[in-house]
């Protein structure tokens, strides 16, 4: 990485890599630093999407599959996943126009899925009274969990620290002085208390890692944010 900061491919060998040694935080970040150099990279934005799904994450899953079309996938897993979600929220029938597409490709890929693949794709989505999966059901585990691991990594001592944003800055300091600095670096918040700018970069970050970052403090902050994938600890 060292070499090709900037290639997208080299960032996303190295999430998957992370993943496969179930470094969970550093595949989200470099995963999500491949789509800051190349949004359009559809490859990364799939292995993330089914990353986030497997983890619960089904919104933030979603915002990704969405942005992906039928030709992006040559694996049947994202497709049956998203078909799913929309099923789901939207309260889609399999007849429905938008999903047609999907099926199409799905056909493409992986043949017509004989019944027992509908009956166990319906099965999956079915929770044990009968009703369909909420996706944000977990959302309030998740926020927990975030402050769990956030409590559960704070070092003893008081820095100093060293982040990289997914943009490939690095800001070094204690956990007030690194966000500080992030907030001055961002022009659009140089006016704004440091809670807003928390807040908002939360706020923002919810759609895309389905991860409640908590906002008590900076150190809270910035160790949710790396947990979520979007900062990561030097």
């Amino acid at each position: 990485m060292n070499a090709q900061p900037d290639c997208a491919e080299a960032s996303a060998c190295v999430g998957y890599a992370a993943h496969r040694l179930n470094d969970e935080s550093g595949a989200l970040y470099w995963l999500r630093r491949a789509l800051q150099i190349d949004p359009h990279y559809s490859e990364a934005r799939i292995y993330l999407a089914n990353m986030l799904y497997d983890r619960g994450e089904t919104d933030a899953a979603l915002h990704h599959l969405h942005q992906t079309v039928p030709e992006d996938h040559y694996d049947e897993l994202g497709i049956w996943r998203l078909i799913e979600l929309k099923k789901a929220l939207y309260h889609l029938p399999d007849d429905d126009p938008e999903l047609r597409p999907w099926f199409t490709r799905l056909g493409e890929v992986a043949g017509e899925p004989d019944t027992l693949d509908l009956l166990l794709a319906e099965v999956e989505a079915t929770q044990p009274d009968g009703t369909l999966r909420d996706p944000t059901q977990l959302e309030l585990f998740g926020t927990l969990l975030t402050e769990l691991h956030a409590m559960q990594k704070r070092p003893t001592g008081g820095g100093p620290h060293a982040v990289t944003t997914l943009t490939g800055r690095t800001f070094r300091g204690s956990w007030e002085e690194i966000l500080q600095q992030m907030k001055a670096a961002d022009r659009e918040w140089a006016h704004a208390t440091m809670m807003e700018f928390m807040v908002d970069l939360a706020r923002r970050g919810v759609a895309e890692t389905g991860v409640i970052i908590p906002t008590t403090d900076p150190e809270a902050f910035i160790l949710g944010s790396v947990e979520a994938g979007v900062l990561r600890l030097v």
